[in-house]
């Protein structure tokens, strides 16, 4: 093999480790990139929806105690809001949120809302005939306080989420620069292995022939260098030695 075509060969390696840990890392960025993406997209939107459900309870409150002062008009309005604003919240919830445990929840919410409706058909009844304010604070704010709770422990489980995908992210970015760092492990590797090859075919035959050239010459000794080769620095030693055998000291002497 020719020395030229062993030290491309080498280069052409090197190269070709380096591209592959290039482009493994750069694939595994983008996946972790798009699947961490998805994840805060998913449950900042749970956030918000949460933050609806909750808009809604207020104005739900609110409208209540609108009609408890005896402003039907503005209270109905407010109540109409509110039961719009928890209704789209909890429709944002369930399109975004996956996992067993958010749905759970979300179901329990949605349960628990059903029964505030239920509970809210009643309050003509109960307020404005019997003037039972009392119920009010016993049944209608209660309610709310657990529908408060729930979304509140909704938050918690979403926020749990991001944590953990933190997590997962930072695990997998490692994971994923692993191989880069071994592929670059293996470069040095190769290249001390590389530099040794150089060493050993290329520049330790140049310093026998330069050396066997010198006794030649300043010693009268017989240029005898094997160089245990097939390329040109092989070549460049039968010569030299091919050269010096038909030549004599005179000769070179002179």
């Amino acid at each position: 093999m020719r020395l030229r075509v062993k030290i491309l060969i080498g280069f052409l390696i090197l190269i070709v480790i380096l591209l592959m840990a290039d482009v493994w890392t750069m694939y595994r960025m983008n996946r972790i990139e798009r699947s961490t993406q998805t994840t805060l997209d998913q449950n900042y939107a749970a956030l918000g929806a949460s933050q609806t459900m909750q808009k809604g309870l207020s104005s739900l409150d609110d409208g209540f105690v609108k009609i408890l002062a005896g402003q039907w008009e503005q209270g109905s309005r407010l109540l109409a809001s509110g039961d719009r604003d928890f209704q789209k919240g909890l429709q944002m919830a369930r399109q975004v949120l996956t996992g067993s445990e958010t749905q759970r929840k979300i179901a329990e919410i949605s349960a628990n809302y059903d029964r505030l409706k239920v509970e809210a058909a009643q309050f003509h009844l109960k307020i404005l005939s019997k003037k039972d304010v009392r119920w009010y604070d016993a049944v209608i704010r209660d309610s709310e306080r657990e529908l408060k709770s729930e979304i509140w422990n909704l938050n918690t489980i979403v926020a749990k989420k991001l944590y953990q995908a933190n997590d997962r992210l930072k695990e997998q970015t490692r994971r994923t620069l692993m191989p880069a760092v071994v592929a670059m492990l293996a470069a040095v590797v190769f290249l001390l292995i590389f530099n040794f090859f150089i060493d050993y075919f290329l520049l330790r035959p140049i310093q026998l022939i330069t050396r066997g050239v010198r006794d030649l010459l300043e010693k009268r000794r017989p240029f005898q260098v094997a160089i245990q080769t097939e390329d040109e620095l092989g070549e460049l030693a039968s010569t030299i030695a091919t050269l010096c055998s038909q030549t004599s000291l005179g000769d070179l002497e002179k």
